[in-house]
């Protein structure tokens, strides 16, 4: 049984969670609900934070190599 989370696959993204962690999905299951969909949105924030990071540094690249063309 998936963790439920509101998600379309949750069985995805329970992967991804024992794959991040560690765990087997044996051990996610004997985890908290509530702390897994804390875990889960903590996760899916640092992502966001990376990403966007991620955007700002090939943007700043591109800007750079822009330059160093002219």
């Amino acid at each position: 049984m998936a963790v439920k989370r509101g998600r379309a696959e949750p069985i995805l993204e329970d992967v991804s969670l024992c794959v991040r962690m560690g765990w087997t999905i044996s051990e996610l299951r004997s985890q908290p609900a509530r702390f897994v969909e804390f875990l889960s949105a903590y996760l899916g924030a640092l992502e966001d934070v990376r990403s966007r990071e991620a955007g700002r540094f090939e943007e700043d690249l591109e800007n750079r190599l822009r330059r160093m063309r002219m």
